[in-house]
């Protein structure tokens, strides 16, 4: 029998011989939604490393979070007791902007997703930086060129 979420009151009573016996009370919620987590770390839009290590917390009896980044699940948290959580990714991520989504899980249930818009620090792959530097012609033993002069 499907309940809707709320508190629900289940009575019960049981037959003898002699008759019936007193009505047994039985409280009872049933949960039709769960809270999104708590994302305090790291902050939005802050600068992390390249191996980010995520933390927060979620609601009472939620097991683990989720993390997903670009719609793939790249980790998952188990909640402590206390209802904090943290994880740390565990591959460099590549330099850059990345919107990276929590979600929590209690039994079937999950949350709708906690979004965190956050940078990796570093010179990303196609920045002009590093197109520069391999896109130079090889010069000779003495390099004229401003403003460097030391040796290839």
């Amino acid at each position: 029998m499907n309940r809707p979420g709320g508190e629900h009151l289940l009575q019960a009573v049981g037959i003898v011989g002699s008759g019936v016996t007193a009505v047994a009370r039985v409280p009872f919620t049933v949960r039709d939604h769960v809270e999104p987590p708590v994302v305090p770390g790291p902050r939005a839009g802050a600068w992390s490393g390249p191996r980010p290590r995520f933390s927060g917390t979620a609601a009472p009896d939620v097991a683990k979070v989720m993390v997903l980044e670009g719609g793939r699940l790249i980790a998952e948290a188990p909640v402590r007791d206390d209802g904090t959580w943290s994880v740390r990714h565990p591959h460099d991520w590549r330099p850059g902007r990345y919107a990276v989504e929590f979600v929590s899980v209690f039994s079937a249930l999950r949350s709708r997703p906690t979004r965190l818009d956050m940078r990796i620090h570093g010179v990303p792959e196609d920045n002009w930086i590093r197109t520069s530097v391999t896109s130079r012609e090889p010069c000779g033993e003495k390099c004229e060129h401003l403003p460097f002069r030391g040796t290839w």
